[in-house]
């Protein structure tokens, strides 16, 4: 009986497990089909006001024509690389709206609004309502020039893509495209500008995309040389007096350049931009790292004493970066989990 007994108990347990696989096997799969890429994302940038200091962002969402999601979720994110603690990129979104459809580039058309929840401090759930094309618009406010927030007033506008764009829960590997808008006379530069006149990107995912800080203005300068075939731009967005350093600065960076891929090898980008601001406002300092790019801010103006140095100084650091940190970096930062804090000994 004791053999019997226990073969009935082996072959519940059988029955048991076969059922628990089959029920992870349609979990799998149900996740599989929720989380399958989307048609496309379409990110769309404007600052028809820049006295209000906010950013106009809208995302577009075609779901795939055989998608059954109810409900897709946006999400800011709480931190971003390079400052590893917690900033909440959400309480700076205002008037947060979803429409069902997608309008024409260049038209003007009435959608429907869609339902939208609230499910916690950096999410919202918008219901598809059946629709497979979708338009969220939002507002950011931005009046912060630094490294991790992002800055819009009559003079520029500058954006750490981290405290602008939410992402598409579920589909930050997606292929996702940028289209900004700026007021008329100002130019766009950032480090994956390859034209002058340049207004739309496209990028592997979200996370390339919000990695690649971006100036708006109508007065930004540029000047270029290159390092064993790889082309480096250094943008300066002054606020002040130059003093006439401006040539030396950039011969100057190109020698920083040169001695660092001379330690470390070359670095697997073709471009790379500097992305440096002169505040003059006795506050404003940062500095950045980037895959393809570095955001550097002085509070003073090139032309005052020891600004210079400093500025070379900064840079020297964040070049150091494209090895240290960005390609070459603790398990723990990536991939990115921006729904709570991060936490590695290894810095």
């Amino acid at each position: 009986m004791e053999t019997n007994l226990m073969n009935r108990v082996l072959q519940r347990l059988f029955y048991l497990a076969t059922i628990l696989l089959l029920a992870a096997s349609g979990s799998m799969v149900a996740s599989a089909q929720q989380d399958q890429p989307l048609s496309s994302i379409t990110y769309r940038l404007s600052m028809s006001r820049p006295v209000s200091h906010l950013f106009e962002v809208s995302i577009q969402v075609e779901l795939p024509k055989d998608s059954k999601a109810r409900s897709v979720d946006f999400q800011m994110p709480k931190w971003a690389p390079g400052r590893y603690a917690v900033f909440d990129f959400a309480k700076n979104v205002q008037e947060f709206q979803a429409l069902g459809g997608i309008c024409p580039p260049e038209t003007k058309c009435k959608l429907a609004t869609f339902p939208v929840t609230r499910v916690d401090d950096q999410t919202w759930r918008v219901a598809t309502m059946d629709a497979h094309s979708l338009t969220v618009r939002y507002k950011v406010f931005g009046n912060d020039l630094s490294g991790t927030f992002s800055q819009l007033d009559p003079r520029h506008a500058n954006y750490n893509g981290h405290s602008i764009f939410m992402y598409v829960v579920n589909h930050k590997p997606d292929p996702v495209k940028l289209v900004i808008d700026p007021p008329a006379g100002w130019r766009i530069v950032n480090g994956w500008t390859e034209r002058a006149d340049q207004r739309d990107w496209q990028f592997a995912n979200w996370d390339l995309m919000v990695d690649t800080p971006t100036e708006i203005a109508p007065d930004w300068t540029m000047d270029e040389f290159q390092v064993d075939g790889k082309r480096y731009h250094v943008v300066v967005h002054s606020f002040g007096d130059e003093g006439g350093k401006r040539p030396a600065l950039v011969r100057n960076i190109e020698k920083i350049v040169r001695a660092e891929t001379a330690m470390w090898g070359p670095p697997d980008f073709d471009a790379y931009t500097f992305l440096i601001h002169f505040a003059a406002d006795d506050h404003s300092g940062d500095g950045m790292e980037h895959l393809t790019s570095t955001q550097i801010i002085e509070p003073g103006a090139l032309g005052e004493p020891g600004v210079y140095g400093s500025a070379l100084g900064t840079v020297a650091h964040e070049f150091f970066h494209v090895w240290n940190v960005k390609r070459l970096r603790p398990l723990e930062l990536g991939p990115w989990d921006f729904t709570r804090p991060v936490s590695t000994g290894s810095l």
